[in-house]
């Protein structure tokens, strides 16, 4: 997947490793980008962490195969990068930072690992603050969006469902966690929108 960008950015293409389809387990590495204030913030408002929602959801897209996670938090600090040769796929989820940070450690310590990933030829997927990363680590440029964030269902779409991974459940809980932010960014006009937004996506999940 993100391993077949690096030839259109002036690196030497790279011969990506495919998925094995057997009755062995698949074995995905995910990475969390999120920092544990980042989870903290999810966990209060009972929503689930990243990490967790991709193990249900590759789980679920495995068509029957066993499947295997090791789970990498790499804004937690230094780390040693696992062996990549040892997984089929690594999984990037989305997380509360941003590349345009290019000062903060935890950022460039994601770069460096995603870098390492195009090297090994590994196939990557990811949502979000992954695309984020999979572009500055290829040599792209970022940018922030001019109409502000989205949230949500977005106002103007184009490309893979964004966040396969979340439920309308855990986009409730994940809405509460971040009204605050939602009001002020304009995403909701004032705090009763983004509760009746709450409510109706949990009506939604029954």
């Amino acid at each position: 997947m993100w391993s077949k960008v690096v030839a259109r950015h002036g690196g030497r293409p790279l011969s990506v490793r495919g998925i094995a389809s057997s009755a062995n387990a698949l074995r995905f590495l995910i990475v969390d980008g999120y920092s544990p204030e980042g989870r903290l913030e999810l966990t209060k408002s009972g929503v689930s962490i990243a990490s967790d929602l991709y193990k249900r959801m590759l789980s679920t897209s495995a068509d029957g195969l066993p499947t295997s996670f090791d789970v990498l938090f790499p804004s937690d600090g230094p780390f040693d990068t696992p062996d990549l040769r040892n997984y089929d796929a690594v999984a990037w989820t989305g997380c509360s930072l941003t590349v345009l940070d290019s000062a903060d450690i935890r950022v460039t310590r994601q770069l460096e690992l995603a870098k390492q990933c195009y090297a090994h030829g590994v196939p990557q997927y990811g949502s979000c603050w992954a695309a984020q990363i999979a572009v500055v680590a290829a040599g792209g440029v970022v940018s922030k969006n001019p109409r502000g964030r989205e949230m949500g269902l977005a106002r103007k779409f184009w490309g893979v469902q964004y966040h396969p991974e979340y439920d309308l459940r855990e986009m409730a809980r994940l809405t509460l966690a971040r009204k605050e932010r939602l009001v002020k960014y304009g995403i909701f006009q004032t705090h009763q929108d983004g509760d009746e937004y709450i409510v109706h996506c949990s009506i939604m999940v029954h």
